[in-house]
């Protein structure tokens, strides 16, 4: 016959009570993954922003075109790599709790699949720079690049969406007014 004597309920309550308090807080991992996402879209705003101030496009000048195209791909290629640091940054992010971790891996995979979106782009501006405007195959191998670039937008675009969708998540998740 097994005898639970008083002491050894303490003694078991006590444990349980030190292991839980060790435990971290769902409120601590909240903040810490938080504060990543918050410090990756900073980067991402910085990127953005610079993408904002490419253009001057002037069709009529092959050269400066070319050169324009070339800073559009440089910029994209910058806002890649952002974009996989930050994703990268956010994966590593310890959480215990199981939902915190499954929207923390969301929020890396969309933003790995916005890069991914964004590197074809950037593929698809080198193929625009290295078009001869005046051959004449010229126009429909701009056609064929800008329907690469307009499905290449559309997959940054339901990533960039899904990725809101998950921060809303997580803010709710965490109490976050």
């Amino acid at each position: 016959m097994l005898f639970f004597s008083p002491r050894w309920v303490l003694v078991s309550l006590a444990i349980g009570w030190m292991l839980n308090s060790c435990a971290e807080s769902k409120i601590s991992q909240c903040n810490r993954l938080i504060g990543e996402i918050n410090r990756g879209q900073g980067v991402y705003r910085q990127s953005a922003e610079q993408m904002t101030k490419v253009g001057g496009f002037n069709p009529r000048d092959q050269q400066n075109l070319k050169e324009q195209i070339t800073k559009v791909k440089q910029s994209l290629e910058k806002f890649v790599v952002d974009l996989r640091q930050a994703s990268r940054d956010v994966r590593v992010v310890v959480v215990v709790d199981p939902q915190l971790q499954a929207l923390r891996d969301r929020y890396s995979d969309n933003l790995s699949s916005f890069a991914q979106g964004l590197e074809e782009a950037s593929k698809t501006m080198e193929t625009l720079a290295n078009i001869n405007f005046v051959d004449t195959n010229a126009l429909r191998l701009v056609q064929d690049a800008n329907q690469r670039l307009s499905n290449y937008f559309q997959q940054v675009g339901t990533a960039g969406a899904e990725t809101n969708r998950v921060i809303t998540e997580i803010n709710t998740y965490c109490g976050v007014r």
